[in-house]
């Protein structure tokens, strides 16, 4: 098990790693894409425990106190523990897997900053095919 852990963790590592030797090698310039922007293309890891949409228990708050920060850490700390799955569910990912992080490193309640609300805007109903229509 250890090996598995220690195998995945250099997996993991080692492309972050040379990715940053990369960039900070002097002399060198960033790969662009065929239209000249900077090429973002790989492997992102953003681990953080804010979430994208503001919850309700959030509405009126623009910032997190202390207390809260712990609390929603103890929560993700309790949830990050492989368990069987349940009878009838097939299972899923196991944590090695998903990094969902373990620490809320900023107060802000919600990642979402452009509406008022924190939360996103109701999606719209799908257009209406005029093609598929049959006029009778």
């Amino acid at each position: 098990m250890k090996t598995r852990i220690g195998t995945l963790t250099v997996a993991m590592v080692l492309p972050v790693m040379m990715m940053i030797a990369r960039a900070e090698t002097p002399g060198k310039t960033l790969l662009k894409t065929i239209d000249g922007q900077p090429d973002l293309q790989g492997v992102w890891v953003n681990p953080t425990l804010t979430p994208f949409e503001r919850p309700a228990s959030f509405a009126d708050k623009a910032k997190l106190s202390k207390l809260e920060m712990t609390e929603l850490e103890k929560k993700a700390r309790a949830n990050q523990v492989d368990r069987a799955p349940t009878p009838g569910d097939p299972g899923t990912y196991n944590q090695a897997w998903s990094d969902g992080g373990t620490k809320v490193r900023q107060r802000r309640p919600s990642l979402q900053t452009e509406h008022t609300t924190r939360r996103l805007p109701a999606s719209s109903p799908p257009p209406i095919d005029l093609a598929r229509i049959r006029l009778t």
